[in-house]
């Protein structure tokens, strides 16, 4: 994000780009899908935007339970409620 001074009159030319802000590419991301990913906060002093908050990985599949048969049994359990 950066910012540039508007000044007004007739010559209107705006001042170099400043950063705005510091930030870690890492922990901020101005991401959203579809439109802008951040957002101006209304008395324009503050944005608000997302952060990313990295998850562990899912554990390791150790286990496979597998089912023999399962429409039989599926059909078993049904007859049973009759």
């Amino acid at each position: 994000m950066m910012a540039v001074a508007a000044p007004a009159g007739t010559d209107g030319r705006p001042s170099m780009p400043k950063p705005l802000f510091a930030f870690k590419d890492s922990e901020l991301r101005f991401f959203a899908a579809p439109g802008a990913g951040y957002c101006v906060a209304p008395d324009g002093r503050s944005f608000y935007t997302t952060q990313v908050i990295p998850t562990p990985p899912p554990p390791p599949v150790t286990h496979i339970h597998l089912i023999l048969n399962w429409l039989e049994e599926v059909k078993a359990k049904l007859s049973e409620r009759k």
